[in-house]
């Protein structure tokens, strides 16, 4: 945030994405997803993609992408209970889906 402003980009145009996956180690990545609150505390959006990532595959034991829904799901809800404003999957129906139940079940607004 503080590097693009000083390149003289507005705040206000800036979300901050925490680059889960990228060059990450698998306890890198859940550090990111354990202080996205903080995160969020910078006052812009932040945009989680943490959909089918390599990590995801490494915790289920699952090395086919398309079968890391249930590491998308719950990556998206704990996004979305620590401040995450945008998602970025791959599955968006069962994600839609999950957010559902999980408002109704008293969770944030989805």
């Amino acid at each position: 945030l503080a590097f693009a402003g000083a390149a003289g980009i507005a705040e206000a145009a800036v979300l901050l994405d925490p680059g889960i996956g990228f060059g990450k180690t698998l306890d890198h990545n859940l550090a990111l997803l354990a202080a996205l609150d903080r995160i969020a505390a910078l006052g812009r959006p932040v945009v989680l993609g943490a959909s089918r990532k390599r990590f995801l595959g490494a915790l289920l034991g699952l090395e086919r992408a398309e079968r890391r829904v249930a590491g998308t799901v719950a990556t998206t809800v704990l996004g979305l209970t620590r401040g995450a404003a945008v998602f970025r999957v791959h599955d968006v129906a069962a994600v839609r889906q999950a957010l559902a139940v999980f408002a109704a079940c008293g969770g944030l607004e989805a």
